[in-house]
């Protein structure tokens, strides 16, 4: 990549900016399946993202989040299904990962 272009040279902060556009994406979705907060417990989760990052100077980029997946639980091996009817791994990285290869599956041509 051209040094000129490279968001992390050029733009102050970039990975604070990456880290603010996933937060920010995962504030707009719904409280289903969000950890939530008790007097007594608290609850908490993982968040991973894929974000595409289109720059052609430092002032002029676009941010977006192409996936996205909460979660960091492992079906332990004995309830694995012998026939793959589920989902053995709901890391986040994993699911935010699934969420990509089916977008690329279904927009191959796509510019992300």
């Amino acid at each position: 990549m051209d040094p000129d272009h490279d968001p992390y040279l050029v733009i102050p902060e970039f990975s604070d900016q990456l880290a603010q556009a996933s937060l920010d994406r995962y504030e707009k979705l719904g409280k289903n399946g969000k950890p939530q907060l008790h007097t007594n417990k608290a609850e908490w989760t993982i968040l991973a993202t894929i974000l595409a990052v289109h720059c052609t100077s430092k002032d002029d980029y676009t941010i977006q989040v192409v996936s996205m997946g909460t979660g960091q639980k492992c079906l332990p091996f004995s309830q694995l299904s012998k026939d793959g009817q589920l989902i053995h791994d709901s890391h986040a990285e994993v699911l935010a990962r699934r969420g990509f290869i089916k977008q690329v599956n279904r927009r191959p041509t796509a510019v992300y």
